[in-house]
């Protein structure tokens, strides 16, 4: 991706023409450079690709991709958020403060088995100490 330099629209002063991302269904995905004017329909209509043209296949397969992707986010907009889904959401919210308090009463009885080990360690170093001292 080697830059080109900047492109000037033909307007009257010339002005930087920013990149865009062609989505129309002859050319999706495809790059140009655009008058910056050309939104407002006051544009000189300058227009130049960046991009090759696509081979038909990979054309056909962005088209369907984006068409797949808009649909997906139509049926998100149009599907709400139910009682059910809240119900779930509560009952995760429930169970992961479960597994908070779990976690902590596991710590602790970690804590309460270190504890015990090092006692019954220092119980055996004192008994085999007090072995080796009155022989």
């Amino acid at each position: 991706m080697a830059y080109d330099g900047e492109k000037l629209c033909h307007c009257n002063p010339r002005k930087k023409a920013p990149r865009w991302i062609s989505w129309s269904a002859l050319n999706p995905g495809r790059r140009y450079y655009a008058c910056p004017d050309a939104m407002n329909g006051n544009g000189c209509g300058y227009v130049e690709w960046h991009d090759a043209p696509l081979p038909k296949f990979w054309s056909d397969l962005i088209g369907d991709l984006r068409d797949v992707v808009w649909r997906m986010r139509a049926e998100q907009v149009a599907c709400p958020r139910t009682e059910e889904d809240e119900g779930r959401d509560a009952k995760i919210q429930a169970l992961e403060e479960e597994l908070k308090e779990k976690k902590a009463e596991i710590g602790i009885l970690k804590a309460k088995y270190d504890n015990l080990v090092m006692i019954f360690l220092v119980f055996v170093v004192g008994l085999v100490a007090g072995k080796l001292c009155f022989q």
